[in-house]
């Protein structure tokens, strides 16, 4: 066994030694000790003098879990904070647009929700492109074009573009050309 220490008034981190704890069956030394906080507890010598046990349960747990990050009426990008979620897995948060959902804590401070669903459509809306109209639609002719169709050469030429001669008659409907008269 080894040689006694007396740790009485000594101070470990938190906790000051007030005396030997004699009602503790174990053959090692404990010690009744307060921390700052107030609360006494029987602590191990060996733990107080080797900087194992520097202070009481209740302080390590506040230093351990520190500051709460964000408290109510914080905003993060769109998200106003209301209140801790009552399962302490995020917040309950109201979007600009009135939408309220519960965000977790990392996704809040990492950025990786900074509006809800909505605003964010909303706000990368791509415009819808207009589908184009085939080009024998658009196609503008004149009435000279319109007469020259009446020969041999100008039937095959717009044959093979695509433009029959009922065609051409639809499109001087459409477009109201009267017929051309020499």
């Amino acid at each position: 066994m080894g040689k006694f220490i007396d740790l009485t008034g000594q101070q470990f981190g938190s906790w000051k030694v007030l005396r030997r704890d004699d009602s503790n069956p174990e053959p090692m030394a404990y010690w009744i000790c307060r921390c700052e906080c107030g609360r006494t507890k029987s602590v191990s010598g060996k733990n107080l003098r080797s900087g194992k046990s520097q202070k009481c349960v209740r302080c390590a747990d506040k230093t351990r879990s520190g500051p709460v990050r964000y408290q109510a009426g914080d905003r993060i990008g769109n998200w106003t904070i209301l209140r801790r979620d009552k399962y302490a897995t995020g917040y309950l948060c109201r979007c600009d647009c009135g939408f309220e959902a519960v965000r977790q804590i990392g996704n809040l401070g990492g950025g990786k929700t900074s509006e809800c669903k909505a605003c964010w459509i909303a706000k990368h809306r791509v415009p819808v492109r207009k589908k184009k109209q085939p080009r024998t639609d658009r196609t503008i002719w004149s009435a000279e074009q319109l007469s020259l169709l009446g020969t041999d050469t100008d039937q095959a030429t717009a044959a093979k573009v695509g433009r029959t001669e009922q065609a051409v008659q639809l499109k001087r409907r459409r477009r109201k050309i009267p017929p051309f008269r020499p």
